[in-house]
């Protein structure tokens, strides 16, 4: 005969941690979900544009590794994630067709002198 049933699983609760919530309102939030038996994990992935939700898949059972672009690490680490091995170097190049350089010079320029301003921050 066929049933439903329950089974345990672990539970984890993902905390978006944005720019106006305070450090108390996150501890009370931990505290709620620790009482219920749950993990937590805080990100501040959408209050950051997207940083830090790479290193929240594996916390949330979505991958058991990930490959991301790092400079230092440093996020990496902050999340309790270590690097396993570095697959190779990087490095950003800017590349333009000679037809769009000639047609299009003060634009592209503009361009590049945007992205030195940036680099050079």
């Amino acid at each position: 005969m066929c049933r439903y049933c329950c089974v345990p699983i672990n539970l984890l609760v993902s905390i978006n941690h944005f720019y106006a919530d305070t450090d108390a309102e996150i501890e009370y939030i931990k505290e709620f979900c620790a009482q219920a038996g749950a993990e937590v994990a805080v990100t501040r992935c959408f209050a950051e544009g997207g940083n830090g939700s790479v290193e929240l898949a594996p916390l949330v059972g979505l991958s058991d590794v990930i490959v991301d672009i790092v400079e230092t690490g440093k996020t990496l680490y902050e999340n309790g994630l270590d690097v396993l091995e570095d697959v190779c170097p990087l490095s950003a190049r800017f590349v333009v067709n000679k037809v769009s350089m000639k047609m299009e010079t003060e634009r592209i320029m503009n361009i590049v002198k945007q992205f030195e301003e940036r680099i050079t921050k």
